[in-house]
């Protein structure tokens, strides 16, 4: 398996090379067999006016099982963005996405969200279509960082929030060694 960090850096020298007919099968589909289990692709189609209306498609998904995350599959079906959480959607997806149709170019950002009251941090690399005008999708490739379920009868701050995810990160780094 590769690093997030070569598979993003390849991904985004192919879309350099890339045109506006590029497809996004033709960015992703070399990089596929090197996503660790810790990392999940998909592509939303972003050609309709209103956001809600962007479509969802799941092309890899994470590659480690849990109930937590098999409840979170389930919630995001391959559908349009409305027939999602709508909390998540409105916080952490639509805006991202509409930054990267405007600008025209990859982002990459660390993202720290409650999706169904779970707290989940992700690296996101997000690549549109080139074009003229709007691009008609985007390729986004996460990789997990922490995954943590709500704590029964427990009140959390954005402090425990900080120290959940340096807990968990020390625990990825020193699972690198």
């Amino acid at each position: 398996m590769s690093s997030y960090n070569s598979i993003t850096r390849d991904l985004i020298d192919l879309w350099l090379q890339s045109d506006k007919t590029t497809t996004p099968e033709s960015l992703y589909n070399g990089i596929l067999g090197r996503l660790s289990i810790k990392m999940a692709l998909s592509v939303v189609t972003t050609a309709a006016d209103n956001p809600y209306d962007w479509r969802f498609r799941r092309v890899r998904d994470f590659g480690f099982k849990s109930h937590l995350l098999n409840r979170l599959k389930e919630q995001f079906p391959d559908a349009p963005l409305r027939d999602h959480d709508r909390s998540f959607i409105e916080t952490s997806i639509i805006p991202a996405y509409s930054r990267v149709l405007e600008v025209g170019r990859p982002t990459l950002e660390l993202v720290r969200t409650k999706v169904m009251g779970v707290s989940i941090g992700y690296e996101r690399l997000v690549l549109p279509q080139k074009s003229e005008d709007k691009p008609a999708w985007c390729i986004s490739l996460v990789e997990g960082r922490f995954f943590v379920s709500p704590i029964q009868d427990a009140k959390t701050d954005i402090t425990d929030d900080n120290i959940i995810q340096l807990s968990h990160r020390r625990a990825d780094h020193q699972g690198d060694r």
